[in-house]
């Protein structure tokens, strides 16, 4: 009895990691997009979350590309404070398409 879904409630876009790398305190995020933004505009965020308090867990925006018109590609880079295990997630959303995540990594600093 779950209600079905039709195509035009899925995002016309989608955003997926390539790779998520930790080089000491700096994380990398790799993406690509798809379609091919078809204009320029669209915004690619990402998105990190400190997991160690469930009650206030709130992703927040650490970086931000914005794509030009053909290219799908994009590269982020933020630093994290502290030691701890981070959750890091993508949110793209383009010009007529929607919004669209990816799914969530995770990546940890250890004490040094």
């Amino acid at each position: 009895s779950f209600p079905t879904r039709r195509s035009s409630d899925l995002p016309k876009s989608s955003v997926a990691f390539k790779s998520v790398k930790l080089k000491g305190k700096t994380v990398h995020a790799n993406a690509t997009v798809k379609p091919k933004p078809t204009a320029a505009g669209g915004t690619v965020k990402l998105l990190v979350l400190k997991a160690k308090n469930g009650a206030k867990a709130q992703f927040n925006q650490k970086a931000k590309a914005t794509l030009k018109k053909g290219k799908t590609k994009v590269s982020l880079k933020s630093k994290l404070n502290g030691v701890g295990r981070y959750v890091v997630e993508l949110k793209y959303q383009s010009k007529g398409s929607g919004t669209s995540y990816t799914t969530t990594r995770s990546v940890t600093i250890k004490s040094s």
